[in-house]
Formats: C-alpha cells, structure tokens, sequence
C-alpha cells in the first residue's frame, strides 16, 4: 500500500508534526515541572469530587463494559478499562465539576488532556517526567489552535483542541515519529470537528462527555497512527479541509527552551467549581454581602466584558436554570446564591437550591450590562463592576479586577492543597489526601505513574 508521505502534507501539518516530534524535557523549566504537578493535583481532586455524579457513574458504567485490554485505571476505583474508555470516564469526572484550568475567551481547558495521557501513561508505564513532558505539549499545540483559529467564531466547539492535543500528547507517550504524528493529528482533526451547541441554551451532561469523549478521540488517533494507519495529507489547507470551514491562519513558533514561556504555565486555575468568568463576580459579591442586608436589596446590576455577557449571561436560561450544567455556567444565578449565602457554595447547583423560591427571587434583580471600557482590558483582566441598590435607595459599589488563579495571579502550592482536600473531604480522610499530596509533590520523575492510581482509590 501506497503511504501518504510527510512531503505530501500541508505546511501547517508539518510544522505541529516537527515541533512534536523534537520535543523533548530537556526543554522545561523546574517552573513548568512544576506547575505540571500542580495541575495534575488539580485534576485529580476534581475528578474525585465528581466522582458521585450522575454522569461520573455512567461513564464509569459504560467503561467498565470494556474489556480491558491495553488497559487503564478509572480514578478513584481498583477498576479497568479500555485506555480509550479509561480516557472517556476519567475525562467527564475531571470536566465534570468544571472545577480545573482554562483559556478565557473560548479556549477551553487544557486540562481535558489530562485523561487521555494519564490512560496511556498508566498502560505504558511511563515515568513522571515522559508524562509532564507530553501533557505540555498538549497544552502547546491545543492553545496555539485557539489562539490561531479560535473556533469558536466558526461554531465549533474548544473541546476539538482537546482531541488534537491530547493525539499530540500521547504520540510523544508513544514515541511516535514525525510521519506517525501527522497522521494521528490529521485524523483528530478531519474525524472529529464538534459543535458549539453544546454549549448553549440549556446545558446537559454533553458538557462534559464531549471533553472526555475529546480525550478518547485523541488516543485512538495516536493508537492507530502508531500502526501506521494513514490520515489525509491537507487536513489544514487542502481543498474541503479546515480553513475552508473557519479561516486561514499561520502557525506560530512556538517555544522550544526553558526560558520560554509554555501554555502550561499560561492556563487559568479556578478557586471556585464553575465557569471561569463568575470568579470575579463572586469576590465582588461576597464583598457586598458584607456591606447591605440580603432583605434589603432591591437591585443587582453587573457590568462586565463582552465575552462574559455572551458565554454566561445572554441567554434567558441563565436567570433560571434547571440543572447543574447550566447553573454552574450562568453568573445571574452564582451571583444569587453568593450574595443570599455571603460564601460561594457548591450547594447552589444542588436540586433542592434549583427550586428554591428565593434565589430565582433574587436572580430577578440582577440585570448585566457589557461596559466597553471592561470588554477592552479582557483577556488580560477578568473586570467586573457590581452596584446593589437598596430598598432605601442606598447604593454599593465594588471593582474586581482579577480572579486568584488567574496566570498573572497564580494559585500556589498552599493554594492547591487546600482546594485538594476540600475538594476530596467527602472521600479521603486527612491521612490520605496528605499521602496523595505528598505522593505528587515529592514523585521522583523517573517513577512511574501507577502509585497515584493506586493511591487516589476511593476506599
């Protein structure tokens, strides 16, 4: 059989297929190393969290239907899987919560790459440090697509960004060599372009199976590649192919030496489980619960940047929604049940505070503006200003620039112990939690991955 050859490919192509296949860890920081670990912690804690979740149980359910061969462990279990449907279930339980690191602005989260790798890592046996090398490659070739073609103007929705870095990501797990690379991201992209439904009107739990779903893409993609299954040769620039669907763009250079700054280190940690452009709301408005009564108020009005109106808060299902797919992802309702329990709380999305007369009340005196002025320092500040009028005609006002986690704003190590254990307090005792910390924290990154796995099972 006639195999398609690197020289046939268009240019784009190419280039991601070279710079993947000279990557090396030789190219990290000790900053990037560790802001590797710091998000895996992260993951972890989220997909332990989620781990009761009514989609979290599904996907385990269907996962667990697999035979397991290679096979991958499903977090939080003594359980085995496919490593395309470990990478599937572990995938929804690490988005579902929407608890871990994103790109303001459309570009996802970076984080979603996590599960394909680890499915992999876990059936290779790969050392730590094969692992942090692969996941910011991933992180690199999935923020240099949004940044170059942000898809999302074209309909498509960020979770395609996670198929092509996660393929990229395991390739490097894999060994692959540049030809094999660009057939894995050419079938990454042409078999699997998402839609942005998904991600408007009324949420359902597709907001997290398509990331983990993206996941299980990437690794197949690479996983056929490594058998030199070939992929169209222009999957970019060819005729009918990606920039005939969204537009053409240039492929940047990308960083290649530890003084670099890589996209690892350029993701936005969240302090709070929802979406990212509620963060800043919700320290202005546990700042005026502090200032006004809750009974007094009798006007809620937030200004803020263009993106977060359209992504969070354009649409009427925001004001009152029926899940937690869209609570977790409308600011009229966080705000509500911040400014009605002076703390932000995941209880809000629980069903019982779903119907809770009061806060649908309060939801109703909060209006939201787009304020130019703010709509110009996005992406680089996350602005929002709040104003409550009272019954009394008495007005307060806050300004919050900058979310804590924010990458000018960075979560530290404390930071992050702290989110683990009280993300995960419902299932590990201190004694674990402090042993899976210390676990990740002090892993030699020669040493394999399998003693996480073995240590984060629920017991």
């Amino acid at each position: 059989m006639q195999v398609c050859k690197l020289a046939d490919m268009d240019q784009t192509l190419q280039q991601i297929a070279r710079y993947a296949s000279n990557f090396t860890f030789s190219n990290l920081s000790s900053d990037v190393i560790s802001d590797g670990r710091k998000r895996l912690i992260d993951v972890v804690a989220c997909a332990v969290a989620a781990y009761d979740k009514q989609p979290s149980a599904i996907a385990r359910q269907i996962a667990m239907q697999h035979a397991a061969l290679p096979q991958a462990q499903l977090i939080g279990t003594h359980h085995f899987s496919s490593v395309e449907m470990a990478a599937f279930a572990n995938g929804v339980m690490i988005r579902y919560l929407d608890g871990a690191d994103t790109y303001p602005g459309g570009g996802g989260h970076g984080s979603d790459c996590w599960a394909g790798i680890l499915a992999v890592a876990q059936f290779k046996k790969s050392t730590l440090q094969e692992i942090i090398t692969a996941i910011t490659l991933a992180y690199e070739v999935f923020y240099r697509l949004f940044q170059a073609g942000n898809f999302r103007e074209h309909g498509l929705d960020n979770v395609l960004y996670v198929t092509v870095g996660t393929a990229v990501g395991v390739c490097h797990l894999l060994k692959l060599n540049e030809q094999q690379i660009a057939h894995a991201v050419s079938m990454a992209l042409t078999g699997h372009l998402p839609m942005g439904v998904a991600r408007t009107g009324v949420l359902s739990m597709w907001k997290s199976g398509a990331s983990g779903n993206a996941a299980r893409n990437g690794v197949f993609c690479a996983m056929l590649a490594q058998l030199d299954f070939d992929a169209p040769a222009q999957p970019f620039e060819g005729v009918r192919g990606l920039f005939e669907i969204t537009k053409k763009f240039t492929w940047p250079l990308l960083p290649s030496k530890p003084t670099d700054t890589y996209a690892l280190s350029l993701s936005h940690m969240k302090s709070y489980l929802c979406d990212y452009h509620s963060q800043t709301p919700i320290l202005a408005a546990m700042q005026l619960h502090q200032q006004c009564r809750v009974d007094d108020i009798a006007h809620v009005h937030i200004q803020t940047y263009w993106f977060a109106w359209n992504e969070v808060a354009s649409e009427k299902e925001k004001w009152h929604p029926s899940n937690r797919e869209t609570a977790d992802h409308s600011m009229p309702w966080i705000v509500a049940g911040v400014l009605t329990d002076g703390v932000f709380s995941e209880q809000i999305f629980e069903a019982h505070r779903l119907v809770d007369t009061n806060l649908h009340a309060m939801a109703e005196k909060i209006t939201i503006d787009v304020n130019d002025a703010l709509t110009k320092q996005f992406p680089d500040r996350m602005p929002c200003i709040m104003t409550i009028t009272t019954n009394q005609g008495k007005k307060f006002e806050v300004k919050v620039d900058m979310p804590h986690g924010h990458y000018l704003h960075p979560l530290q190590a404390s930071d992050i112990k702290n989110k683990f254990k009280t993300l995960t307090r419902q299932h590990y005792k201190t004694e674990q939690a402090d042993r899976i910390l210390s676990v990740i924290w002090q892993m030699d990154l020669n040493e394999p991955i399998d003693q996480i796995f073995k240590e984060v099972v629920i017991l």
